[in-house]
């Protein structure tokens, strides 16, 4: 470790004495790894620029080793890439989130008492199919089978979903609600409301569960974070959020005990080059 983030290209007796110096002037670890994936990402994690603690390091750069070792290098330079990669987008999105999440979770606060928490359902639909609803285009061709079965089924749909689902006479069971961005709220604008119960992150959107009209059901934002919660404000339970709502709802799902479970509107593409469904805000 250095006090900056330069690189040195080593060559003949200036290289060698510049790593000398290093190994003898600064704190030090060796690090032996065949496998250039995990190396790579296990320096990523000795690093880490998302530490308060983090100064900078300086990397000193051995041209013959790399052509030495041509595959490992170039896959170690791969991996440890995506790996400060992520690192920055970690920084990035507290840096964007970080205020506005710890604002909803205070608010959201007052909306939990009378309400139950995702650990009371826990295996509760074991046995029992479902379906899960995302704001894919091929949505509007499933619109009058879901009409049809919405009684039949368990259903969990995204938030997105809703202007689209109610306009045709459907009602989800569960709707689900993670973004913590206010803006959420205009999917969510609907009086035709009857037995759907909102399963919301305590980080979700403040203005989504205020304004929304029926049972609210908690969950916590990680593990972490609800055992540290316990003591004050009971389990509340968590599951694998992943990278969006339909993520979400697969997890919830699946904390439910349910196994048979059909995806609609999961496109994952651009349908006929439309990217959602009809009535997608």
């Amino acid at each position: 470790g250095g006090r900056d983030r330069k690189s040195t290209r080593l060559n003949s007796s200036t290289g060698y004495e510049l790593v000398c110096r290093l190994l003898l002037e600064q704190k030090k670890m060796v690090l032996l790894q065949s496998d250039a994936t995990a190396a790579s990402r296990k320096m990523g994690s000795l690093i880490n620029i998302t530490d308060g603690a983090f100064k900078g390091w300086r990397f000193a750069v051995s041209t013959p080793t790399l052509a030495l070792y041509k595959d490992f290098s170039a896959q170690f330079v791969h991996v440890f890439g995506s790996v400060m990669t992520n690192q920055k987008m970690q920084i990035n999105t507290l840096d964007l989130h970080g205020e506005m999440t710890l604002k909803n979770s205070l608010l959201n606060l007052k909306q939990i008492n009378g309400n139950s928490y995702l650990s009371s359902y826990k295996d509760h639909f074991k046995g029992k199919p479902a379906i899960l609803i995302a704001a894919g285009p091929s949505l509007k061709k499933q619109l009058p089978l879901l009409q049809q079965v919405q009684d039949q089924y368990i259903l969990i749909a995204a938030g997105q979903t809703i202007k689209t689902l109610h306009a045709h006479g459907i009602h989800p069971h569960f709707v689900v609600a993670a973004d913590p961005q206010d803006a959420l709220q205009k999917y969510f604008d609907s009086d035709q409301f009857t037995r759907e119960i909102l399963l919301c992150l305590t980080v979700c959107s403040a203005e989504v569960v205020k304004r929304f009209p029926g049972h609210k059901v908690f969950f916590q934002y990680t593990p972490k974070i609800d055992q540290a919660l316990s003591d004050t404000l009971g389990t509340m339970g968590t599951v694998s959020l992943g990278g969006s709502v339909a993520n979400v709802s697969y997890s919830l799902a699946r904390y439910f005990g349910i196994e048979d479970i059909a995806l609609v509107g999961q496109d994952l593409a651009f349908t006929n080059g439309e990217s959602h469904t009809d009535g997608y805000v």
